[in-house]
């Protein structure tokens, strides 16, 4: 096979940004294109040299650590850990590949192919899309795993279940009580409540006037401030909260507030958890 250098070195240029501009994805790192550039610049010019067997074997990792530093301008274990998993990724779909056409050569983390410049770059975009597939997936599992509950609101004999997201940006307590706040779909929620307490949550002007005092114990108004936005969120106290983990745990002193947005657009979850729970 004859080895073209400006081929060899494009390929790998173009595997390297790839695979650090995943790295940078799924780390969360910040980084720019720049940035990525010249680590991809150095990992190819590397790449011909590693292709003549000059730089071989162990010397790679320390070259891949050097990409990553360069890259993020710090170094770290995580980003070490997923920049080799990536690589990994790379190199099963690439022998994959390998084995239908029989067109990609791999020496060590270095890849050449007989195909055209085009064709390499159209592998290296598939391979990218199929990783942050791959990886969006699983980090929506282990989120779903980890940080969704499964829960249960009681009030006046009647309950309800509902998945709840265990959000530490929710940090809200009811300002009298200091109790802390769970986020209702109101939607989800109703179908426990007395109808007086319905139309209040409902209604603009709340119909205190005319809500027997039993509700009106039961009520509670809290302050919520976003980015721009001032507002009042109408909550009630339930009788329980039934959090279902490993094991159920009963929490009473909890404040259910109610809102009117569906929380997931894929329906994943109907209410938001304070982690004070």
């Amino acid at each position: 096979m004859i080895i073209y250098w400006d081929v060899l070195f494009l390929i790998n240029f173009f595997i390297d940004y790839m695979v650090i501009y995943v790295t940078a994805k799924i780390t969360g790192n910040y980084t720019s294109l720049l940035r990525i550039a010249v680590a991809s610049i150095i990992g190819a010019i590397i790449g011909v040299f590693a292709f003549e067997k000059i730089f071989f074997g162990v010397y790679g990792v320390f070259i891949s650590f050097l990409m990553l530093y360069i890259a993020f301008s710090f170094f770290d274990i995580k980003s070490a850990l997923i920049f080799f998993m990536v690589i990994f990724i790379l190199g099963g779909i690439s022998f994959f590949i390998n084995n239908i056409f029989n067109r990609i050569v791999w020496i060590g983390a270095v890849a050449y192919t007989e195909n055209s410049l085009l064709l390499s770059l159209l592998f290296c975009i598939l391979c990218v899309v199929s990783i942050l597939l791959f990886f969006r997936l699983f980090k929506r599992l282990l989120i779903k795993k980890n940080m969704i509950k499964k829960i249960n609101i009681g009030f006046e004999g009647k309950n309800v279940d509902l998945y709840a997201l265990m959000d530490t940006g929710n940090l809200l307590l009811d300002p009298v009580t200091g109790y802390p706040v769970v986020l209702v779909f109101f939607e989800k929620i109703k179908g426990i409540l007395p109808e007086p307490l319905k139309l209040f949550m409902e209604s603009e002007n709340g119909l205190l006037t005319t809500m027997d005092r039993k509700y009106k114990n039961k009520i509670c108004l809290i302050p919520y401030k976003t980015a721009g936005d001032e507002s009042i969120l109408k909550g009630f106290r339930p009788d329980y909260v039934i959090l279902k983990d490993n094991k159920e745990r009963v929490i009473k002193n909890v404040i259910v507030a109610v809102v009117f947005k569906k929380m997931s657009a894929d329906n994943e979850f109907e209410a938001v958890l304070n982690p004070q729970i």
